[in-house]
């Protein structure tokens, strides 16, 4: 077949180590990816407000103010708390759900904050993104059962928590949710979890003591491959894990970014995965850039390979995708030496 030209255009793509001299210097088109290495407390911007303030700010104003995260909007399905804590959107008006959009100064004038599961007799289904991203002064945060989900980045950038409490409720932790929380080491992900997105937990202690856990450095969680970005040589990945998380595997060279002994990378990376019966998809850039990988075994039971997922692993010879496979994404082989000589 003839070789791709173009790299393919991606919606999102999580923080990458910085190019060599030798690398080529066109990247896919991107329009999202998880936050990069997390800043300083005097790097992290500052909070948005709704409206311009004077240079004096009065009690009912700083009340009204938005902490950090997402502005306030004022659509008709969008209303502010009785308590003037919180800003939610109705899902749905007959079942009585709702998602917090925002949180106002009150919310956060704690140090730890509880996201209630009830607000002005509506259910709060979840936690829209960005809503807390770059806050400054929380440093514990509870959520009430009954919450479902957690959106993209909500956390994000979130120096100063060392612990987070997650309802029994909880079923999905969005993409960069705790990205960048550089102090969160204590953090207990409940059964009723069962999607993890990419960079939920990149840039954490909590993650780089999960990474020790066992010796081919995999992190798993509720039968997820949440991380194996420290792995190195030949894997096998367990048949108790039955999904993995997008940028798993994200190029190697990442975690220097990360972790503060680079010397517990070898540098060798991913030679070979071999992943087990109990997975049926590859989802998107699950083992990106990972340049040595050189051999990957798929199982008959793998239905879809997400886009990009093999993209940019120039060593990768040695790939045989089965008949079960009816559905492979964008740019999945793209720069692999496994196209070049299909």
């Amino acid at each position: 077949s003839e070789e791709v030209t173009e790299e393919p255009t991606t919606t999102e793509k999580p923080t990458e180590a910085p190019k060599t001299s030798e690398e080529v210097t066109e990247e896919p088109t991107t329009t999202e990816k998880p936050t990069e290495a997390p800043k300083t407390s005097e790097e992290v911007t500052e909070e948005p407000t709704t409206t311009e303030k004077s240079t004096e700010t009065t009690t009912e104003e700083a009340k009204n103010e938005i902490s950090t995260g997402n502005e306030a909007t004022t659509d008709s399905s969008t209303k502010k708390s009785a308590d003037g804590k919180w800003q939610y959107t109705i899902l749905d008006e007959k079942n009585k759900t709702v998602e917090i959009t925002a949180a106002f100064a009150a919310a956060v004038s704690s140090k730890t904050v509880v996201i209630p599961g009830t607000i002005d007799g509506y259910m709060v289904k979840g936690v829209a993104a960005s809503v807390f991203k770059g806050n400054k002064t929380i440093t514990a945060v509870t959520l009430e059962t009954g919450i479902e989900y957690i959106d993209k980045a909500c956390f994000n950038g979130c120096h100063y928590i060392t612990k987070v409490t997650l309802p029994s409720t909880l079923k999905r932790i969005g993409m960069d949710a705790f990205n960048s929380c550089s102090s969160l080491s204590n953090v207990t992900i409940p059964d009723s979890v069962t999607e993890i997105e990419g960079g939920a937990f990149w840039y954490t202690p909590w993650l780089n003591n999960a990474r020790k856990e066992r010796n081919d450095h995999l992190v798993i969680r509720n039968h997820i491959l949440i991380d194996g970005r420290m792995a190195t040589g030949d894997i096998a990945i367990p048949e108790t894990v039955t999904s993995i998380s997008s940028y798993a595997f994200y190029g190697p060279e990442s975690i220097l970014q990360e972790i503060t002994d680079s010397t517990s990378v070898n540098g060798a990376g991913v030679q070979s995965v071999t992943v087990p019966s109990s997975v049926t998809f590859i989802p998107d850039l699950a083992f990106y850039r990972c340049g040595d990988l050189k051999t990957v075994v798929l199982p008959k039971s793998i239905t879809s390979v997400g886009r990009e997922s093999f993209s940019r692993c120039t060593s990768l010879t040695d790939i045989t995708i089965p008949e079960s496979t009816t559905e492979i994404g964008s740019g999945a082989f793209w720069r692999t030496a496994w196209l070049d000589n299909a």
